[in-house]
């Protein structure tokens, strides 16, 4: 149960991760919101080092021009905590924060085009 790109796991795992709330689209004529099924999440680091910034970066670079990849994430909805392989995702390119002490902080990296 880890968090994985490409069938390779992430070496230093996510502080904190979460399925992004959505927007609603429109509503439907009786006031119900429409959303659409396409998902994001968001995966939080509070600090890493240069091993787990490059690995995202060659992630990043590795596919934003080729298109789509499979990610390993807890499974949205799921009544335990177990993660499922989503196909047909997105990378956006990774956040960094300040250098503090030879490592980064405030890491964000985050997943679209997740179908549930």
């Amino acid at each position: 149960m880890t968090y994985k790109i490409a069938d390779v796991e992430i070496i230093i795992q996510p502080t904190e991760g979460r399925w992004v709330p959505l927007s609603p689209l429109g509503f439907t004529g009786n006031g119900s919101p429409v959303y659409s099924s396409v998902r994001t999440f968001e995966m939080r680091w509070n600090l890493m080092d240069a091993s787990g910034t490059s690995q995202l970066l060659n992630f990043y670079n590795s596919l934003y021009l080729t298109g789509t990849t499979s990610v390993d994430l807890p499974y949205y909805g799921s009544s335990e905590y177990v993660f499922h392989t989503y196909s047909g995702c997105t990378l956006y390119q990774p956040e960094f924060g300040a250098y503090f002490s030879e490592n980064t902080t405030n890491v964000v990296g985050i997943i679209g085009n997740i179908i549930v």
